[in-house]
């Protein structure tokens, strides 16, 4: 079963343990120890809103996904084509040791996305504004309008990535809300279950309902 899964399971097991305290003989007994159906119904209100901030983070993460997934597509995409003009730039400029090392040529493509970008950049710009050097390209048949084509592409990378680390910061703050009134919930649920074993000592069924284990 999945975290998220485990952590809904909780939740409804807490809701229902929370129910049946409101119902007599429960209710009465528990009252006695301090218990009383406002301070019950008080606990169910920090359910309800641990159920609320639980919505607001999974669509946050939602929302993050969504991004992610379209920045992973976007990102693959970019990768092919580098890689292809990579090896044609290598091709063209083999006699050039101090080109190819100038577009960074000569080391490996960077996995990470903006170190990808700067290198790629390093290649497609001059590739495009240098006129010896579009013209050397174009030996392989690499045009400057192919490397062209993949400015808006890193460009959008950029805005997707920017994009996602805001989503990223908002989904954490959504966590940190929930857990932090989900600690609230279960030491609220920790009380009453201590106090229930002292109220309902002479009811063992009842008592079972408290027992969220």
């Amino acid at each position: 079963m999945s975290k998220t899964s485990l952590f809904e399971e909780r939740l409804m097991k807490i809701l229902v343990a929370l129910k049946n305290c409101l119902k007599a003989p429960i209710i009465a007994l528990l009252a006695i120890r301090g218990f009383s159906a406002e301070r019950i119904e008080g606990i169910i209100a920090i359910h309800t809103d641990v159920v609320r901030l639980t919505g607001i983070q999974q669509d946050a993460y939602n929302v993050q996904f969504k991004t992610t997934e379209e920045l992973s597509k976007v990102f693959d995409e970019v990768k092919f084509n580098y890689s292809k003009y990579r090896r044609l730039g290598k091709v063209a400029l083999a006699g050039e040791p101090t080109t190819l090392k100038a577009l960074q040529l000569d080391i490996r493509m960077r996995t990470g996305l903006p170190g990808f970008i700067a290198q790629a950049k390093r290649f497609y710009v001059p590739g495009t504004q240098d006129g010896n050097l579009s013209a050397t390209l174009l030996k392989t048949g690499l045009t400057r309008e192919e490397m062209e084509a993949e400015f808006p592409k890193l460009d959008q990378m950029e805005q997707l990535n920017i994009r996602q680390e805001y989503e990223k910061k908002v989904a954490q703050d959504a966590t940190r809300k929930r857990d932090l009134r989900m600690e609230e919930l279960e030491k609220a649920m920790s009380e009453l279950h201590k106090v229930a074993i002292v109220a309902l000592a002479d009811q063992p069924d009842f008592l079972g309902l408290l027992d969220l284990n």
